[in-house]
């Protein structure tokens, strides 16, 4: 079973399904693009609350910031439609300035 970071609210014992799976990724393309889980300063209790509400971290900053909010509020269907979502980010940030420097 997923961590609260990565568990879309739902009854626990439910059986994960695509929509559970994607916002995990969600919230590892977060943690990949933040360096921490979401809302790894507050309890367990308190993110399934803010999850539950539809409240997420701040993503506007990244790159891939609209995938990953499509996944934790369930814009997608399948990965091939996350796919899609960060290649069109990625066609439309290329004047960008990179997130990290070499």
């Amino acid at each position: 079973m997923e961590s609260t970071a990565f568990f879309l609210p739902r009854d626990p014992p439910s059986t994960p399904n695509p929509k559970s799976d994607l916002f995990a990724l969600g919230s590892v393309m977060y943690f990949i693009m933040a360096g921490r889980e979401p809302y790894d300063d507050l309890s367990e209790d308190e993110i399934t609350a803010r999850f539950s509400r539809g409240e997420f971290p701040h993503i506007n900053d990244f790159e891939c910031g609209q995938a990953i909010s499509g996944c934790w509020t369930g814009k997608f269907n399948n990965a091939q439609e996350v796919v899609v979502s960060l290649s069109g980010e990625a066609a439309g940030q290329v004047s960008r300035t990179p997130m990290y420097k070499k």
